[in-house]
This record gives structure tokens, C-alpha cells and sequence, in this order.
């Protein structure tokens, strides 16, 4: 068989192998981690990925996918494949691992890293060697961002208790919390935990539960959309309690006399624990020694802080989780990466505890005010990712820019700690700052670093006496380098060339390089045949290049050939060597570097509080204590609203809660303001109580200890949950916790189903509150509320809307936005719709059905009494009402004589001076003796129907207009008595924006003596 035949078959079963490797790598790992998972398989010096697609055209792994995400070129080899399959084939450069992984890992995949290991007899085999994943894929965290890994636990108990553990693997930091969730068993909810994952959001999470859990519920219970979720069934040995302590202790290695749980802060919590491990195994996992050398656990205290109910941080935009702007992005970025990180977990952190409230609200003052900003800037800035740095250290992975970084970064700490003495942000760090800069100088060399930087293979940068291998790595670097110069010196001057003639020009490849000018080449040449035997046994050669020359020879190869081992020599002993004076850096420092960490995100996070105070606008809030939260404030803005490029004036508003009026109801026509004034107040408190400044011209709170919102969104939709449903699980969930310390915050309570119930539910809801003594706010449309007594009857509840005026001249809405007491008109919609132009026909239809829903008959249809022809039914006298209406005989019909025809006084008995129109109701109250109904008087302003004052407040609990509407008439009916109806009817639309009066509405108003 000739040679190329026998070639390519054993390239085919070669690929068939790869193709087979490939499939099965694929296959094992997404039984573990779900569909999307890719395979990077190393071969020589490229990562490769082997795609099949069956007859049916099916594929059966994501190689293709992958690589069309990529972009790259795909090979397609029909028929070639295992079982003759089709193949797809493509590949990327080794060097570019992480960059192309990265862009998997980001989106939410897995990548399995599969190496060649080249075994002692230099026999290759490939094997997995890392899993990169979104929680652990650390050489793709921005420096920006947090990069969180976290797990949780639960119990079997319904509804379950929780363990929960997050670790930032970049900085080493870890958190951890347990809890008890609330609910019942096939509906149950955790507000702890739903808050844990905003401060420490998760990229990937590993759950594991003793019960068989439903991934969508939990996304929605924990608010973690997109991250992906791992359900772990088993954890088999570390079910043992001594092997669990023995397992945390070979990774954490404390150096404590506390015994391991305690100094682990897990001393009576087993699901903190096991969550803990479950974390741990899972980061070693995929990559090996990722989870050693982590710092001390920190327990997460919610109790500290203000309890976030319903998610409120997202429904009220406070932080970003989408692409919409939210209040976190109005703040001026930190300087460092520390603060950039911690922004978010700040914001998500507000303060329930008074003084320390003051404290950062000092800070912000003083750092407004102090003329060493630009000071402080600059200090800041030169300062780099001191957390990442001590996780590099602790992991032995230490680099030379991290040394320059790192004593760059403590020198301007030091700097700046000094600067701030005396000042609310001092915190007395010098001392620290300056053993730690000495300790790390006694292992670590500053100027061998800086030249490591620019020649990271020839030099290392530890100290000699703690790195005699590396030394001598370093110095036999050295040697080659300089023997090459003693080389190139003589080479010089035996061809007679100049110094600048002749030069090592280096490259990826060689440090030996040499080139000449066409000059120097030329002298070299004739140097050369003039002397047959100079430089004869190192085959020198002269190659012409466009502008120069290359000269080669034998004994530069050989110089590059001596370094390239004498750097292998560094690498391997610097790798060795380092570990130790990290170890011994480590453990003489470490206590310390929290404490550092913490205090330079504080500094820089209380200037970007005072910058963006400053840029937006906002003032000081005045924080008080006492035992029942309150909050007023003068000129609200909200922030978000504001920003905004608009040339329309920003209508500001105050607010008092707590301490005469304990809540609000709010209403409003369409988009006249009421759920952005609304979502302004909860605004307001959290950036008061995380220590920033406010978008107000003054503010005084009482600081609350739960804030509970329930606002339109589509959130929890994604759950399979139905928007009723989802709302009726919030409410629940704030009226077990409301007490006096809550501030709880609706928009459309109740608009996912029918009217009654819905009125019945809020009006329940509000009697509620108002039992715990909770402050609240609730943007509503339910005017019915009102004809309920329980609800307007209690003490310190008002009612306001949001002024918006109809002009029927203009046929336009004119949005005043200004905060009025009362409800305002309760039939606006279609004013709205009118004033939009919506088609004139449908308006005309619309306006009908109104009429139909609300029982009122058009003047032209309305039928006459049987009693007297020439008086219509149209509505009730007494109360308005449309329906079941009668014709009642004031002088009554028993008393008539003359056959029934006339009365006592000889009038006649049906003249409709002697009839009134009433409804069902109203007669019957007359019959039982709850109203008197007497005759028609002339009056200054005209016909006036006389009632007492007990009739007179029957008569308005059942008209169309409310209590405070008709107070608001009768102010400007005073100020305009000799004004007629119809100029009547524009002047009080104007005044007070009711936009559904009408002429009739007037004159009835004034007939029976409404607004006398």
C-alpha cells in the first residue's frame, strides 16, 4: 500500500479518536452541569473543537455552535466523523484560551480545558485540567466588578431552614449566613436571603437540598434570573462531621487557638457548614487549589441593617439590574477598584442604627468641604487592587507587577493616612501601614521588580537570602547576556564597524538577533573575504533585508539555546522559592489587611458620596432617633425623573410621615406623577439611611428598620406565576412583618383582578396597617375606598392626589402635578383619552357605555314621572344616584282632597313644585323618618331644596363627588356667587381640576344647598 494512502488512514483514526475524546468529555460533563457546556481540547499549540451531526442533521454537542459564536472557521468533513458522521472542525490559538473561553463562561457556560500531560518518558496523554465556569473562571473578573461564587443549603424541613456561603475566589473573601424561610411548604419565600444575594451577587450558585427543589420557584424566591443553578443530590463523605472539619481545615489553615468552628463562625450551624464545604468542593472541583488560602469567614448581619422586603431595592430601581438607569448609576465612580466593587454592596446596605448614620453623613460633609480632594484624589488613584493583590500573595502567585503595585499602593496609603489625621475619615493606620510595607521589603526587592517588569524571564524580584536558587537562576541569566555582549564587542571590532552599526534587535523567537546597516553588512562581507578562516566554524551568514541587514550564526543560536534553559532554571526555582516568603509575608500581616481594605474603600466611597451630592444637587438629612420611624420632607424630587432631558419644569412636593399622618392614599389620573412621587420617598429613605445626601431641600427621619414595596413589574412572571398571584405572595409576605418601624410602598394594589374585590382587599390592607402602625404610602385608583367609613374614619390616614387639569377650551391635559387633598374627580379616563384625540366615534361609544355602567340616562332619553309629564327622572335629588327612581309627593298623596287631586292649601297635588325625584333608598329613608323632605324656597342665588344639616351629610356620602371635592367647590362658589353656572363650572375646573363637572352638576349642587 503506498506510504500517502497508509498516511491518511492513520490520520483518519487519529481524528476518529479525538472526535471520540471529545464526545465523551462532552457527554460526562453535561450531565453534571446541563447543555451548556463546551470542550476545549489542547492539540500541539491549539485548543480544538471536534462537532458531529448525525444523518438526521442533528448536532450532537455545541463544538458548531460554539465556533459560529466565535466566528471562526469551521471545517465541515461529510461522512468523516465517528460512524460516519459528519464532522465539524475549527480551532483557536493555546495563548488565546482565556479571551475565547471568557466569552463563554460570561454567558453563563462551562468550559472543559483538556491539556496535553507529557508523561517522564515524553509519552503525551490529554486529560481534564480545569473547569472554567462563570463563579470560577478568575482570570476573566473585571477589576470593577464582584465575582462571586456562592451556595446554599437547605434543609428538608418545609418550609426549609437555609445555610448560605459566598466567596469572592479573586480577593479571597468569604460570607456566610443561615436563616429560616417563611411560607408553607409548596409556597414559601426568604427575604434574608433574596437580600444576601443582592449584597454578594452571585455569578454561579451550587444548591444542594435535601428535597428534590423547582429551579424556576427558587430563581424566584432567591431573585437570581441568569446565574447558573446547580442542584447537587449527594455530598457524600463530608456528611461526616469530622470529615468536614478536617476538610476546611487542610484548605483555611488557621493560625488560631480558637478552635476551627468558632474561628470559622460556623460553632452551632451545620447548614453554614455544609453550604461552606459544598462551595469549596465545588470551586476545587475545576480548578485545582482555587479554594485554598482563603480568608477568615465573615458572618453577613442583617439585623444591622435596613430589612428589604418584596426585593424593594429593584422595584424601586435603587440598583442596577438591567439595562434600565437606576439611582446607582447617578454615583460618581469610586477611584479604586476596592470601591468600584463595593459600590453596590454599600448601596444594598442601608444603615438602620442612628449614630452611624451621622457618622457617614459627617464624612460626606467634611469631604465637601475639605481642600484636600484633589489631595485625596490623588492618593486614591495611585492606589491598586490591594484585595487581589493579598489573595495573589496568599496563593503564592505573585507577579512583578504586583510587587511595583503593591508597595506603590501602601506607600500612598500610608500618605494619605497621614493627610487625614485629625479629620472624620482617620482611622490611625500608620503604624499598620508602615510594618507592613518593612515585612514586605524583607522579602520582596522593589528594584528587581521594576526591572522584572520589563524583563519578566531574566530577573525575579525576591530577595536574595530568602531565594539562593533563584539567585543563582538570575545570575546565570546574567552571564549569557553579558557573554553575548563580550561576543558582539569583539565582532565589532575585528570587522571594523561602529557600535551603533551593528545591534541585538529581539523577538519572540531570540534575544540574539543580529542586525547591521547595509554599510556595516558591506564592511562585514569584505572583512569576511579578506580573511578566509575569520569566523569560519559559526557559519556566519548575511542575509539583505529592505532597509538593513540579518546576520546569522551558529553561536548566537547557541547563546538563545543557554537562556532559554537558564530561564526555565528561574521559572522553575522562583515557583518553588516564592511560596515560602508568601507564606511568611502572609502570616506576619494578614490580621491586618481587612482593616486596611476597609478603611480605603471607606475613604473613597465617602468621596463619591460627597461628589455626587454635589453634582446632583442633594442636601444633608437631618437623622434623628426615636421609637417610631418617621420622615418629612420639604421640595421631594425624584432622582432618576429629574435627570432627565427635559425642558419641562420638575414639580417638587413635601411629605410628612409619622407624625400626624401615619399613611397616605395617593390617586391621580394616568401619568400625573403618583408612583413617581411614591417611589421618591422610598428613594429618599434608603439613600438617607446608606449615608448619602438627599434630593430635597430638607429632610428629617426618624431611621426605619423595614422598607416593603409592592410596584407593578414583571419580575416573578418568568416563574410561571400569574401577576395576581404574584402580588397576593408580596402582600402576605409585608403583612407579616409591618410593625412601626415599616415603611411600606404600593402602586395599583389589586389591579390583576375585578374591582370589589380588589377595593375590599386594599381597604383590609390598609386597616392593617394602620393596626401595626406602619407608615405607608399607596398609589391608588380605587375611589370606592372612599364610601367606606372603617377606611376614612381612621386616624392620621389622608388622602391627596396629583393635580392634573382638563381645559375644555384647548381640549388638553395640563399636568400641574401638584400635591391637593382629596381624591380628586374618580372619572377621568376618558378625559384622558379625549384630550389624546383617541377616534371621536369610540370617545362617543365610550361615553355611552359610562353612562350604561353608571345608570345615568341621557337628558333626551330620560323617561317623565306618570305623576306629571314635564318631570324627568334623570337622578336622585337627595344623593345623585341614577338608579330605581321614583317620584315622591312632598304634601303626601293621603292628605289630598278633592277626589286625590289637590292639597290641603287647594295647590295641585302633582305639580312638580309638590314632586320630588328620589331613589329607592332615599324614599325609604324618608318613610322611616331618617329624612324630611320639604318644598322647594326661593333663594338669593335661586330654587333651594331646604334639608337640615343631618339630611344635608346623608345627601353627601351618596353623591357623586366626595366630602372634600364639594369643600373644595364651595371655597370657590364664595370667592364667585354672582357668577353663572356654566362660568362657574370653567372657574372650578380651573381652581381644582375636576374635570368630569358639568353644568347640571353645578346647579344641582347649588339647588340643594351644597355649597351654601
Amino acid at each position: 500500500m503506498p506510504k500517502q494512502v497508509l498516511l491518511y488512514i492513520y490520520e483518519m483514526v487519529q481524528s476518529i479518536e479525538f472526535y471520540k475524546q471529545y464526545q465523551n468529555a462532552y457527554l460526562k460533563y453535561t450531565e453534571l452541569y446541563g447543555k451548556q457546556v463546551c470542550v476545549f481540547l489542547k492539540k500541539g499549540s491549539f485548543y480544538e473543537f471536534y462537532g458531529q451531526s448525525n444523518k438526521d442533521q442533528v448536532q450532537l454537542n455545541t463544538a458548531k455552535q460554539v465556533m459560529e459564536i466565535f466566528g471562526i472557521v469551521i471545517h465541515i468533513y461529510p461522512n468523516e466523523g465517528p460512524d460516519g458522521s459528519t464532522g465539524y472542525f475549527g480551532g483557536v490559538p493555546e495563548y488565546t484560551l482565556d479571551k475565547w473561553a471568557g466569552r463563554l463562561t460570561s454567558k453563563g457556560w462551562t468550559v472543559i480545558v483538556i491539556d496535553e500531560i507529557k508523561s517522564p518518558a515524553g509519552k503525551i496523554h490529554r486529560e481534564v485540567t480545569r473547569i472554567l465556569s462563570p463563579g470560577t473562571h478568575i482570570e476573566n473578573a473585571e477589576s470593577s466588578t464582584s465575582f462571586f461564587l456562592a451556595s446554599v443549603w437547605l434543609n428538608s424541613q418545609e418550609p426549609p431552614k437555609f445555610g448560605v456561603a459566598a466567596t469572592d475566589l479573586t480577593t479571597g473573601q468569604v460570607y456566610l449566613y443561615e436563616g429560616q424561610s417563611k411560607g408553607t411548604a409548596f409556597s414559601w419565600h426568604t427575604d434574608d436571603l433574596r437580600h444576601f444575594f443582592q449584597v454578594y451577587p452571585p455569578r454561579e450558585l451550587v444548591l444542594y437540598s435535601e428535597k428534590l427543589q423547582d429551579i424556576d420557584i427558587l430563581r424566584r424566591n432567591f431573585h437570581i434570573p441568569n446565574a447558573p443553578i446547580h442542584q447537587v443530590s449527594s455530598d457524600g463523605s463530608l456528611d461526616i462531621p469530622l470529615t468536614r472539619e478536617n476538610y476546611l481545615r487542610s484548605l483555611f489553615k488557621p493560625k488560631s487557638s480558637l478552635p476551627l468552628r468558632e474561628w470559622l463562625h460556623i460553632t452551632e450551624s451545620s447548614l453554614r457548614e455544609r453550604a461552606l464545604c459544598r462551595l469549596l468542593r465545588f470551586a476545587e472541583d475545576h480548578v485545582q487549589n482555587l479554594a485554598s488560602c482563603l480568608q477568615a469567614p465573615r458572618l453577613w448581619h442583617p439585623s444591622e441593617t435596613l430589612q428589604i422586603i418584596n426585593n424593594a431595592l429593584t422595584q424601586l430601581n435603587f440598583i442596577k439590574t438591567s439595562e434600565q438607569t437606576s439611582i446607582e448609576d447617578l454615583f460618581c465612580n469610586p477611584y479604586t477598584a476596592m470601591g468600584k466593587r463595593s459600590l453596590t454592596t454599600y448601596l444594598c446596605s442601608p444603615l438602620t442604627n442612628t449614630k452611624k448614620i451621622q457618622e457617614r453623613h459627617q464624612q460626606v460633609e467634611w469631604a465637601l468641604q475639605t481642600p484636600l480632594q484633589n489631595e485625596i484624589k490623588s492618593s486614591l488613584s495611585l492606589i491598586t487592587d490591594i484585595a487581589r493583590l493579598h489573595r495573589n500573595i496568599q496563593r503564592g502567585s505573585v507577579q512583578a507587577i504586583d510587587v511595583v503595585q503593591y508597595i506603590q499602593s501602601y506607600e500612598s496609603a500610608l500618605y494619605l493616612s497621614k493627610l487625614l489625621v485629625s479629620t472624620p475619615l482617620y482611622n490611625n493606620l500608620e503604624h499598620t501601614l508602615e510594618n507592613t510595607l518593612q515585612s514586605f521589603s524583607k522579602y520582596f526587592d522593589i528594584q528587581k521588580a521594576k526591572q522584572a517588569v520589563d524583563q519578566p524571564q531574566d530577573m525575579g524580584f525576591l530577595r536574595d537570602q530568602y531565594a539562593p536558587n533563584t539567585k543563582v537562576a538570575e545570575e546565570a541569566c546574567q552571564s549569557i547576556f553579558q557573554k553575548a555582549n563580550v561576543w558582539l564587542d569583539s565582532f565589532r571590532k575585528t570587522c571594523n564597524v561602529e557600535d551603533s552599526a551593528v545591534y541585538y534587535k529581539p523577538s519572540e523567537t531570540s534575544m540574539f538577533l543580529l542586525h547591521a546597516t547595509k554599510s556595516a553588512a558591506k564592511k562585514i562581507e569584505s572583512a569576511i573575504k579578506n580573511d578566509i578562516n575569520l569566523y569560519k566554524n559559526i557559519s556566519l551568514k548575511i542575509k539583505l533585508l529592505t532597509s538593513n541587514a540579518r546576520i546569522e550564526c551558529t553561536i548566537l543560536d547557541q547563546f538563545q539555546v543557554e537562556l532559554d534553559s537558564a530561564r526555565q532554571s528561574l521559572k522553575r526555582t522562583l515557583a518553588s522559592e516564592m511560596p515560602s516568603a508568601c507564606i511568611e509575608f502572609s502570616e506576619a500581616t494578614r490580621n491586618t489587611w481587612q482593616q486596611v481594605e476597609d478603611w480605603i474603600i471607606q475613604v473613597d466611597l465617602c468621596l463619591c458620596m460627597g461628589r455626587t451630592a454635589q453634582i446632583q444637587g442633594w442636601v444633608k438629612p437631618v437623622i434623628q432617633e426615636g421609637h417610631i420611624s418617621s420622615v418629612q420632607i420639604e421640595n421631594l424630587r425624584h432622582p432618576l425623573i429629574e435627570i432627565q432631558k427635559t425642558q419641562n419644569k420638575y414639580v417638587t412636593h413635601n411629605i410628612s410621615l409619622g407624625t400626624k399622618e401615619h399613611g397616605w392614599l395617593l390617586y391621580g389620573m394616568n401619568a400625573s406623577g403618583k408612583s413617581s412621587l411614591m417611589k421618591a420617598i422610598g428613594l429618599s429613605v434608603l439613600l438617607a439611611q446608606v449615608g448619602s445626601y438627599v434630593p430635597a431641600t430638607s429632610m428629617i427621619l426618624v431611621p426605619f428598620h423595614k422598607i416593603a414595596t409592592r410596584i407593578l413589574n414583571q419580575d416573578n412572571l418568568w416563574a410561571g406565576l400569574s401577576s395576581f398571584a404574584v402580588e397576593m405572595s408580596e402582600l402576605r409576605n409585608i403583612f407579616q412583618v409591618c410593625d412601626e418601624r415599616t415603611l411600606v410602598l404600593g402602586d395599583e394594589l389589586c389591579s390583576g383582578t375585578e374591582s370589589i374585590s380588589a377595593t375590599a382587599i386594599v381597604a383590609a390592607g390598609i386597616e392593617w396597617l394602620h393596626k401595626c402602625n406602619s407608615r405607608f404610602v399607596l398609589a391608588t385608583h380605587l375611589h370606592d375606598l372612599l364610601c367606606l367609613p372603617k377606611v376614612t374614619s381612621l386616624p392620621g390616614l389622608s388622602i391627596w392626589h396629583l393635580h392634573v387639569e382638563y381645559d375644555r377650551v384647548r381640549d388638553i391635559l395640563v399636568y400641574h402635578r401638584t400635591l391637593q387633598p382629596g381624591a380628586g374627580s374618580s372619572m377621568y379616563g376618558l378625559e384622558v383619552a379625549r384630550a389624546l384625540h383617541l377616534p371621536q366615534d369610540m370617545i362617543s361609544s365610550a361615553l355611552a357605555f359610562r353612562r350604561e355602567l353608571i345608570g345615568e340616562t341621557p337628558i333626551e332619553e330620560t323617561r317623565p314621572s306618570s305623576w306629571n309629564s314635564e318631570l324627568i327622572k334623570q337622578l336622585c335629588k337627595i344623593c345623585g344616584a341614577f338608579t330605581d327612581l321614583q317620584a315622591h309627593h312632598i304634601q303626601e298623596r293621603h292628605e289630598a282632597v278633592q277626589e286625590g287631586t289637590r292639597n290641603i292649601d287647594g295647590t295641585s297635588l302633582h305639580h312638580p313644585r309638590n314632586l320630588i325625584i328620589v331613589c329607592k333608598s332615599c324614599h325609604k329613608k324618608h318613610h322611616s323618618g331618617d329624612l324630611e323632605l320639604s318644598s322647594v324656597e326661593d333663594t338669593s342665588i335661586g330654587p333651594v331644596q331646604s334639608i337640615n344639616k343631618e339630611q344635608k351629610i346623608q345627601k353627601q356620602k351618596r353623591f357623586p363627588f366626595t366630602q372634600e371635592q364639594i369643600q373644595a367647590m364651595q371655597s370657590t362658589y364664595t370667592n364667585n356667587k354672582n357668577l353663572h353656572p356654566k362660568l362657574l363650572v370653567f372657574q372650578i375646573i380651573k381652581d381644582h381640576g375636576f374635570t368630569t363637572l358639568e353644568e347640571k352638576h353645578v346647579k344641582q349642587l347649588i339647588k340643594n344647598g351644597h355649597l351654601l
